[in-house]
């Protein structure tokens, strides 16, 4: 496993059959166009092929997680029901300047214990692991932002179009990567 550090994150580098697996997942999942559900915001092949590399990284880092077969979060992973989170970001992202955030209809999915949030940029060569948190803490977190469908987030001009919550990737658990490493050691984690 070949690690990046940058603007206080820690990214692992994608191995070749990892990505090749996330095209043709993507391939088969989204044969006509890149829609989730009714709820799918944002509608680009990009933003997909993140969620699914996400969802491989996590299983390829954490391999005695399960896949859940219940669509309402992805793995079983030491006792917790995980939803992983990973954003498409044309930037690589910054530990105190971008966030974590979730559409606020999902915080009612009492089903997810935590968030598991990654960032993913335009090679998909990298997946940043930008942290953790409960469900339950990101719901009454004192430093989280509720924003409004419409609404602007000054800093950065984004439009937001569907009510979000969100909390800056300081303010949320760090991944232990010594316990990452250790654990691929263990198991014989290698980019393939």
């Amino acid at each position: 496993m070949k690690l990046v550090v940058k603007n206080g994150l820690v990214g692992v580098e994608v191995p070749d059959p990892i990505l090749r697996e996330m095209e043709s997942e993507y391939v088969s999942k989204y044969p006509d166009q890149p829609v989730l559900n009714s709820h799918t915001v944002h509608k680009s092949s990009e933003s997909r092929k993140a969620g699914i590399l996400g969802e491989l990284v996590f299983g390829w880092l954490y391999p005695e997680s399960q896949k859940s077969e219940d669509l309402r979060w992805d793995f079983n992973h030491s006792g917790k029901r995980v939803d992983v989170k990973c954003k498409y970001r044309n930037v690589d992202p910054d530990l105190s300047k971008h966030e974590a955030s979730v559409f606020y209809y999902q915080t009612s999915n009492r089903m997810v214990d935590m968030y598991y949030f990654m960032s993913t940029i335009p090679s998909f060569r990298i997946v940043w692991l930008c942290g953790y948190i409960s469900r339950q803490m990101l719901v009454c977190h004192p430093n989280r932002k509720v924003w409004q469908k419409g609404e602007t987030d000054p800093s950065n001009g984004k439009v937001f179009r569907e009510n979000t919550v969100s909390v800056y990737y300081l303010h949320i658990n760090r991944i232990n990567i010594n316990k990452l490493v250790e654990n691929s050691l263990k198991i014989g984690i290698k980019n393939a």
